[in-house]
């Protein structure tokens, strides 16, 4: 749920005159949940947090080369 408001929250800053029943929709609550389970930004942060772990750790950068066949990281040049 703290998801799902945060997106609403960021929606309405950007955009006040959206709806709210709009996160509820299907459309809404199906992107938080592909984007929680198997989204990409997520695998590779999966992986990333592994190396770490084991002592190896690998830049963004080449985990994006090796795992995402050619797609790119999502939003990774305003995190940093």
């Amino acid at each position: 749920r703290k998801g799902l408001d945060e997106m609403r929250r960021f929606s309405k800053a950007l955009y006040p005159t959206i709806s709210d029943s709009t996160f509820m929709e299907s459309c809404g609550m199906a992107d938080l949940i592909a984007t929680c389970y198997g989204g990409r930004n997520r695998f590779v942060a999966m992986e990333y947090t592994k190396s770490i772990m084991e002592g190896n750790s690998v830049s963004f950068d080449e985990l994006e080369e090796k795992l995402l066949n050619g797609q790119k990281l999502q939003g990774v040049l305003t995190s940093n």
